[in-house]
């Protein structure tokens, strides 16, 4: 009996001591009535009128602070819209968290008819380090080649 409380005790002191690496946060948000404090408050805000419907993509990251060095983490974001298009966004990180805010509005929503689904690759010295895909994110197949 005692040695399966020391296996039960040494079990979990090792789930206890493991972590996650997640170092990456997403958030992809609508922009209309909804996403302002007033029309949840029911009180007057001039930019409810005429407001521009839009999305944005809040990227947050958070590394830990002894392998942070300047110069080498990037961020890169993998866009495809509902227009078919795709856009690869690629941002240096300065600092060992933040946040990354992307943001369409009005007629460049519009046009684009908002992002379907994306890809956000963490990267250290250009080696993905961490990746979230979006539920229906694949690859382009591009059929010129």
């Amino acid at each position: 009996m005692l040695w399966l409380r020391i296996l039960l005790c040494a079990a979990l002191s090792m789930l206890l001591g493991c972590s996650s690496s997640h170092m990456l946060t997403l958030y992809n948000q609508s922009i209309d009535k909804k996403f302002l404090a007033s029309t949840k408050v029911k009180s007057p805000d001039s930019r409810q009128m005429p407001l521009e419907k839009g999305q944005r993509l809040v990227i947050e990251w958070d590394i830990p602070s002894g392998a942070f060095r300047f110069n080498d983490w990037d961020l890169v974001a993998t866009l495809q819209f509902g227009d078919r298009s795709q856009e690869v966004l690629r941002r240096p990180l300065d600092k060992d968290s933040g946040s990354w805010v992307l943001m369409w509005k009005g007629q460049e929503f519009s046009r684009k008819r908002g992002v379907v689904s994306y890809k956000i690759e963490l990267l250290r010295e250009g080696k993905i380090e961490e990746t979230f895909n979006h539920q229906l994110y694949c690859e382009l197949i591009n059929l010129d080649e």
